[in-house]
């Protein structure tokens, strides 16, 4: 009866150990980061009636040198505020250099100004922002954005252009 049950246990043992992978490398750690909007006033740029935020398009780099340029997220609305659809990031350090809001028909509404353009003094702290991406946490990033007037251009807020081209596709 002894030497059955330390068959049994060496059996089981045997089943616990083959069961273990030493080769498998463990994921990567992420954590998920969200973008909201602070929007900022100005008084000299003239705004009509500004549509509805329907996506944020952003452009972040990691402190290890790669980038992600121009992610669209959907924005929900949230009372007054909206928040966007959460982004899985490896952990770590990044800085967010690309900001802008667009419309449901992808026209750029909202945007946040670079740091030494002509519109970044009428936000606390001009793009790029740093933030953390820590493991199983959500990080939540709320750049101030400014209003798009007819008057404004992608170099007054620092930028080459509002980073996309929106294609359609021909009809077949």
């Amino acid at each position: 009866m002894i030497a059955h049950n330390i068959s049994f246990f060496a059996f089981l043992l045997l089943v616990f150990l083959a069961s273990c992978n030493p080769e498998e490398s463990p994921s990567p750690s992420v954590g998920k980061a969200t973008f909201s909007l602070s929007p900022q006033t100005r008084n000299n740029g003239r705004v009509t009636e500004v549509p509805t935020p329907a996506f944020v398009l952003l452009s972040i780099e990691h402190s290890e040198g790669t980038a992600q340029e121009n992610i669209k997220l959907p924005l929900y609305a949230f009372g007054q505020s909206y928040l966007s659809e959460g982004l899985d990031l490896q952990i770590g350090e990044y800085q967010l250099f690309q900001f802008v809001v667009l419309s449901a028909d992808n026209e750029v509404i909202y945007a946040t100004p670079l740091e030494g353009s002509e519109l970044a003094h009428f936000v606390n702290d001009p793009l790029p922002i740093d933030f953390v991406i820590e493991e199983n946490q959500s990080t939540t990033i709320v750049p101030q954005v400014l209003a798009v007037s007819e008057d404004d251009t992608p170099e007054s807020f620092g930028l080459v252009s509002f980073g996309f081209d929106v294609v359609e596709s021909a009809p077949t």
